[in-house]
């Protein structure tokens, strides 16, 4: 489980057991002088795989608190690179 709170003081209060923190700036990374753009495909598998342990095989949940769009971003950002990566 990913956990996407926008704080982490509140990750660390009490989170989902096995979650881990994940914080939104992460993925937000400059490209072409233009800075916030999604992060591309080898930046993503390297925040999920080297620095939170995530594999291909795993299944992973991803949260954050209402009204907070964090958790929905990643989904997003990994749907386009799946989507990317089965058309080339």
């Amino acid at each position: 489980m990913i956990d996407m709170r926008t704080s982490l003081l509140d990750y660390l209060r009490g989170h989902l057991p096995n979650a881990v923190y994940l914080s939104f700036e992460v993925l937000q990374v400059p490209r072409n002088g233009i800075p916030a753009q999604a992060p591309d495909r080898m930046s993503l598998e390297k925040i999920l795989g080297e620095y939170l342990g995530v594999s291909n095989d795993m299944w992973v949940a991803l949260y954050s608190e209402k009204s907070n769009p964090n958790a929905t971003y990643l989904a997003w950002a990994l749907t386009i690179w799946a989507i990317k990566r089965s058309f080339f």
